[in-house]
């Protein structure tokens, strides 16, 4: 009977070992498992995080494709605005010289003008000298015819 006593006792002994083990693995597995929803919500918002990072990235590689579209194209009309300044100042010097040339033709031309009614009254003085001249003859004629 001791022996069954000291067997009881014993079993009980380890029956509450067991219980206590039991209760400690199941603290202990809760706790992991608490452990491991917190990693899987983590996980999740990490996941989130990424893929938001991703969709960013994306529009800003979009965005850097525009971007430098953009510049190209701008590069291209600051080209086209450099070559329309060229002509502009090609025109421009070409409008000045034409100018310049207008009013040396201007001044040649009233100059002409001035030397043609200079000859037009000269020509017009010596018209009524011949006229007169012409008319001296005649009287002269006249005078000796009678």
């Amino acid at each position: 009977m001791y022996y069954l006593i000291i067997y009881l006792l014993e079993r009980l002994e380890l029956e509450s070992r067991i219980q206590l083990m039991s209760k400690d693995f199941e603290f202990r597995f809760g706790s992991i498992q608490l452990e491991k929803d917190k990693s899987d919500d983590k996980l999740k918002a990490f996941e989130k995080q990424r893929e938001e990072i991703i969709r960013e990235n994306n529009k800003l590689r979009a965005l850097l494709v525009d971007t430098e579209s953009l510049r190209s194209e701008l590069e291209r009309e600051q080209e086209k605005n450099r070559e329309l300044y060229r002509k502009f100042h090609k025109t421009e010097t070409e409008l000045n010289t034409n100018s310049s040339l207008e009013q040396e033709l201007t001044e040649i031309n009233m100059r002409l003008k001035s030397e043609l009614s200079f000859h037009i009254q000269e020509s017009q003085r010596s018209k009524e000298q011949i006229i007169r001249v012409i008319k001296l003859f005649y009287l002269i004629l006249i005078d000796q015819i009678v």
